[in-house]
């Protein structure tokens, strides 16, 4: 499915915003009106709660209404952006070293993304404390909707966006903006000598919409992807983030030699095999660059980590969100899991 093409103010909107992004990082940026959610989102995302799906994410369903308006959640808001930000694809992780998904080897991305966007809505003349809001996966927005509305990549089976050049390896942020296209453009500063001319659309990845090659759903090792769409309560990001109390049993051998979160649907993605390659099309920022400590540390030395340094090694770390007591939960899972199969190689 294809987003409805964007309006010619829309795009010159897409090629100024780009421009002064890219600044900043961004490799990805788009708009569109500030409206309801069409029908066949609400519904899709009402059937997902409905059925247990969202397991116990309770505050989806407490905000459904939110999400499904962004006027309701920013009154007067008339136009969305959205923008993407690239993390690592490919850690050298050491070959003995425990891992972490990808995107938590940084520092915490909310505030890396928020921080990038005040400052470019400053290169811009905006004042983001006065003028809309700034978001990053911290408020009811259904951000890979809008990221898809706003034309930034495909939308995929494993609900992820893929976004050109830099695959599904991104963090999104949005801009709840009180002005129009047209009153955003007025706002605008002049352009740069050379850059008056509007660029189309960016180029689509592979395919203009997920490929369907069933990968991701063959990967994943708790079966969590179905065509319900994703079923938290078998995923090993979730149960292992977001899930408090005792892991459902045999989750330590899923979660092969990862103690945080899961990777295994993009690692197959072809819309990322280029990136993982180390072919990486934009440079990583500075603060999400992976923390050199996180990359080495050993099964031994996780198994000996103690509350001090669980919180040196994740000041300032979106892995906070698991505590310190999901952290070494997920580390005695591991080491169970191992313990009954010795010998046995240990999974990536």
């Amino acid at each position: 499915m294809l987003p409805p093409p964007p309006t010619p103010t829309e795009i010159q909107l897409r090629h100024r915003i780009t421009h002064a992004a890219a600044q900043r990082g961004f490799v990805a940026a788009g708009a569109a009106p500030a409206e309801p959610l069409p029908q066949w989102r609400i519904a899709q995302v009402r059937r997902w709660t409905d059925s247990g799906r969202a397991a116990g994410m309770d505050y989806l369903q407490r905000h459904l209404a939110l999400r499904a308006d962004p006027r309701a959640l920013v009154p007067g808001v008339r136009t969305v952006l959205s923008f993407a930000l690239p993390y690592d694809p490919a850690p050298a992780f050491a070959p003995t070293a425990l891992r972490l998904a990808r995107y938590a080897l940084g520092s915490d991305y909310h505030d890396v993304v928020r921080d990038r966007l005040r400052s470019l809505l400053a290169d811009l003349g905006f004042d983001a404390a006065h003028e809309g809001r700034i978001f990053c996966d911290t408020a009811p927005v259904d951000e890979r909707y809008w990221a898809w509305r706003c034309g930034l990549g495909a939308w995929l089976r494993s609900g992820m966006i893929a976004v050109p050049g830099c695959g599904t390896f991104v963090f999104l942020g949005e801009w709840f903006s009180p002005l129009s296209a047209e009153e955003l453009l007025r706002r605008l500063p002049a352009e740069e000598p050379g850059e008056d001319t509007p660029a189309p659309a960016p180029a689509r990845p592979v395919a203009d919409s997920c490929l369907a090659c069933g990968r991701c759903v063959e990967a994943c090792p708790g079966g969590a992807l179905t065509d319900g769409g994703l079923d938290a309560r078998h995923c090993l990001s979730y149960l292992t983030i977001e899930h408090r109390g005792p892991l459902p049993p045999d989750t330590g051998r899923r979660m092969g030699q990862t103690l945080y979160g899961c990777d295994r649907c993009a690692e197959v993605c072809p819309h990322n095999a280029p990136l993982l390659s180390g072919h990486t099309a934009h440079p990583i920022p500075p603060e999400l660059q992976p923390r050199p400590e996180l990359l080495r540390r050993t099964p031994a030395e996780w198994q000996q980590l103690t509350p001090e340094t669980y919180r040196t090694l994740f000041r300032g770390s979106a892995v906070k969100r698991a505590k310190y007591d999901g952290i070494t939960r997920n580390i005695s899972a591991l080491a169970e899991a191992r313990e009954e199969t010795p010998g046995a190689p240990p999974k990536c």
